[in-house]
């Protein structure tokens, strides 16, 4: 049997494997299932936080599960009047004058770089003092940073059948030794943890 196929030129930018476009993310999924605390062994993550997770993972909807997997990564030092820009789930996304909001589903986290503005820190936390890291109350202030923290929480609460958090995470970049520090850095899916590939 002869098989006729027909010979169409292309664009170079064209050339390549056409995929629908659900399967053109499928690579950063698989990795980050390959990375999520619930599947992965890792001799500092005790069985039982693992254990938990994989029973929250079972229990969510597609959409808390995906934010699970692929959380929203944005910067809340930028400019207030506009929706911040969601950045790549990377450590060289971090600037040391920054600050971060990671939004895993049910949790939430903040990252305060070494160098962040105190008076941004003050007017997103109602803090007078730099907080230390551990876990900590996000109050509604009457200023725009707040209020569009809040917005961008309840705004991806509804995605994910979830309420809006009033605590979260808050990690520091100048306390080196802090096990949450680790644990958001883990977070991060698209860098190299320990013997795992990066995306």
């Amino acid at each position: 049997m002869v098989v006729l196929a027909r010979v169409v030129r292309l664009p170079f930018y064209e050339i390549g494997l056409s995929t629908p476009l659900s399967l053109r993310c499928l690579p950063l999924l698989v990795l980050a299932l390959s990375k999520a605390p619930a599947l992965r062994s890792h001799p500092a993550l005790p069985i039982d936080t693992r254990s938990a997770q994989l029973a929250a993972m079972k229990a969510a909807s597609p959409s808390d599960t995906l934010l699970r997997l692929h959380p929203t990564f944005l910067p809340l030092h930028v400019n207030c009047d506009q929706s911040p820009p969601a950045l790549n789930l990377s450590s060289e996304r971090l600037e040391r004058h920054g600050v971060y909001l990671l939004d895993c589903g049910q949790e939430v986290w903040l990252w305060i770089g070494a160098q962040a503005h105190p008076e941004l820190v003050s007017l997103l936390l109602g803090t007078q003092s730099s907080p230390s890291s551990g876990q900590c109350l996000l109050p509604t202030l009457n200023n725009p940073h707040s209020q569009r923290l809040h917005s961008i929480l309840t705004q991806s609460g509804k995605q994910a059948g979830r309420a809006n958090p009033t605590l979260c995470w808050v990690v520091r970049e100048d306390q080196t030794n802090d096990p949450l520090r680790e644990a958001f850095l883990g977070l991060l899916i698209e860098d190299r943890i320990g013997e795992q590939p990066s995306y």
